[in-house]
């Protein structure tokens, strides 16, 4: 007997014409169910193959669903060092709770998302060599808005950028929005089996694109309410422009009542390379994924106001870097990645298409007694003193104040490292309380215009926040959050205090 998923039997919700992706890493399990004959449309699996797409349609309109999803990675994670050739490996295990609400339009005729997820809880635990740090969504960013089509993926926090720990929370290994790829594109009986593979297959688990491979779909039971699925693949693709392999198994459920796939669990190993904007990796992991149908969100929400200005919006180009060690935060382009911070020095990469174009070197200098600041003729001095033969000239030296109201002093100089020709910029930041932040952005000459104004986005929205008392890491049996440490004993910046 062959099954028939309907598409009418789906009866997705339908509004108002005025109603409105480190932690893409680890595992899979599916299983789905069906039996009985349904007429009408069939219920189909996205692809990206034209020839399976010709006659076909996925859902149409909006869809509300409830999702619950939990992630626990075991492995080892893998960061380069310094010396060329060489990397550091650190065992790792982290625990990912998610819980939303979620809205999701798509049109049938490709593979293009807008959803909006509603957060009532988002966060992490990661248990580094039995260290715990947690992340937590903001309050004020617990609205995410996700654009996908066939060129690119934003994930945005409106007027509001995320940090890099947020956007990697919510992006996830497998994602909800695209989770009815693992659908039958035609009837089928028990035993049958079909493929994801292609773009669905990218947009399922987050990658930018497959290279090679594809996940194997089995209907091995089902009754009136229910369709079980098991699914198995070897898959090779590509995440910021890293090369990753991964083998899923999984488990998964098919409502028929509501055409979708409900519940999901994955074990998953991946195998990601060292890239220069985030470690590599060799995990395994268990992902399970409830989903429910609700009528409505719970939040009254214009979605097409909200998809105009998420269309519109350029927050998902940018990262908020936030350091509560140092007691500053600023808005930058998404390629700044936070390699190191202690409180005192942190290091930043600006990376494109895993190539780094230029270093930043932040640090926190001691405090001066209120309303003292340096001139600009000594920060130059400083420079040439600190420089020394690597010096070529200074191109140019300036002072303003920034959209949050700081003092800043910016000197652009040249010169020479071991014959490469160099181009620094030297920022000195301050408020009137006395507190001072340099900011030391090194890059090759040839890099300097593709660097453009990197250095005045960071320096305008730098904000200086309020330091905190010391308290040690917590031990993995405490499972509490790591608090930043006090700043104490900054760095003396020879004359700059003076």
């Amino acid at each position: 007997m062959r099954i028939r998923f309907d598409a009418a039997s789906a009866n997705p919700q339908t509004v108002k014409p005025s109603v409105e992706l480190n932690r893409r890493s680890l595992l899979t399990t599916f299983a789905v169910a069906t039996s009985s004959l349904l007429s009408g449309q069939s219920l189909m699996a996205e692809t990206s193959d034209e020839s399976a797409r010709k006659g076909t349609s996925a859902l149409k309109g909006d869809r509300f669903t409830r999702v619950k999803s939990v992630v626990e990675i075991k492995g080892t994670v893998e960061i380069k060092v310094a010396k060329a050739g060489t990397a550091s490996k650190t065992p790792i295990e982290s625990t990912t709770n998610l819980e939303y609400e979620e809205a999701v339009r798509s049109r049938s005729d490709s593979s293009e998302r807008f959803a909006v997820q509603l957060y009532s809880q988002a966060e992490s635990a990661n248990d580094v060599q039995k260290y715990v740090t947690t992340t937590k969504l903001r309050d004020e960013c617990k609205t995410i808005v996700k654009l996908i089509d066939s060129k690119s993926r934003s994930i945005q926090c409106l007027d509001n950028p995320l940090t890099a720990s947020e956007r990697d929370l919510v992006q996830g290994p497998i994602s909800s929005i695209f989770l009815d790829s693992l659908r039958p594109s035609s009837a089928i009986k028990i035993g049958d089996q079909w493929q994801v593979k292609g773009s669905a297959l990218s947009n399922l688990l987050n990658l930018a694109k497959v290279t090679a491979g594809e996940l194997k779909v089995t209907l091995v039971d089902a009754d009136s309410k229910m369709g079980q699925l098991e699914f198995l693949g070897e898959v090779e693709g590509e995440v910021h422009d890293v090369k990753t392999s991964m083998t899923i198994e999984g488990k998964g459920r098919l409502d028929r009542s509501t055409g979708m796939i409900s519940w999901v669990a994955v074990s998953m190993q991946e195998k990601r390379q060292v890239g220069e904007s985030e470690p590599g990796f060799d995990v395994t992991a268990r992902i399970r994924i409830l989903r429910e149908s609700i009528e409505n969100l719970t939040q009254t929400i214009d979605l097409d106001s909200l998809q105009k200005r998420a269309e519109a919006d350029q927050s998902s180009e940018l990262t908020r870097v936030l350091s509560r060690l140092g007691a500053y935060q600023f808005v930058a382009d998404r390629g700044w990645t936070l390699y190191s911070d202690s409180g005192v020095d942190a290091s930043l990469r600006w990376v494109q298409k895993n190539y780094t174009f230029a270093q930043c070197t932040i640090t926190n200098l001691t405090d001066t007694e209120p309303g003292q600041q340096l001139s600009i003729d000594g920060y130059q001095r400083d420079i040439q003193k600190s420089m020394g033969n690597q010096l070529g000239q200074m191109l140019e030296a300036t002072e303003k104040i920034t959209a949050t109201g700081l003092r800043m002093m910016r000197v652009v100089s040249v010169g020479t490292v071991n014959q490469v020709p160099m181009q620094w910029i030297h920022i000195l930041v301050s408020n009137d309380a006395g507190r001072h932040l340099s900011l030391v952005f090194t890059m090759n000459a040839a890099s300097a215009d593709r660097f453009d104004s990197q250095d005045l986005q960071i320096a305008d929205t730098l904000e200086f926040t309020l330091r905190q008392l010391p308290t040690a890491p917590a031990k993995s049996s405490e499972k509490t959050e790591e608090k930043p440490s006090e700043t104490a004993g900054l760095k003396k910046p020879s004359s700059l205090i003076k």
